[in-house]
């Protein structure tokens, strides 16, 4: 009975019921445990991986936050970008036209004076058309 009673003392007292985690750590370091002898982690256990997953989690929406500001920043600068390309277009277009009449005015400038040139040449210059007595003084010379 004694046995019996020491024997039960034993056990309620001893590391397997007791949940010594002294009892799991493993023979090879104290970062490995053996695993059919292991009852868990203590509070102090768990709240240092709770701790560690919450900043975990703030590290992340950090994270998230900063590539979201990056994303809006570059959306920022592309349309930026792109109304900068839009207003260089139109000043662009705007020489074109500009450079385009005065063109068309320099031609039409040049076309009315070959006209009154055409006119002139036509009227005053080539008036005289020539005639047989002109044509008859060549070839007139045995030379």
């Amino acid at each position: 009975m004694k046995d019996d009673m020491d024997e039960i003392s034993s056990l309620l007292q001893g590391d397997l019921l007791s949940e010594n985690p002294e009892q799991a750590v493993s023979s090879f370091g104290r970062h490995r445990v053996i695993p059919d002898r292991w009852k868990g982690m203590n509070q102090d256990q768990l709240m240092a991986i709770r701790y560690s997953q919450q900043q975990q989690v703030l590290e992340k929406m950090r994270l998230k936050e900063e590539e979201r500001r990056r994303d809006a920043e570059w959306d920022r600068q592309s349309i930026q970008a792109a109304r900068a390309q839009l207003i260089l277009e139109r000043h662009q277009q705007r020489q074109n036209r500009e450079c385009r009449q005065a063109l068309d005015n320099v031609n039409a400038e040049l076309s009315q004076e070959q006209k009154s040139r055409n006119i002139y040449l036509k009227e005053e210059a080539y008036s005289n058309s020539p005639t047989d007595q002109y044509y008859a003084q060549f070839n007139t010379t045995s030379r």
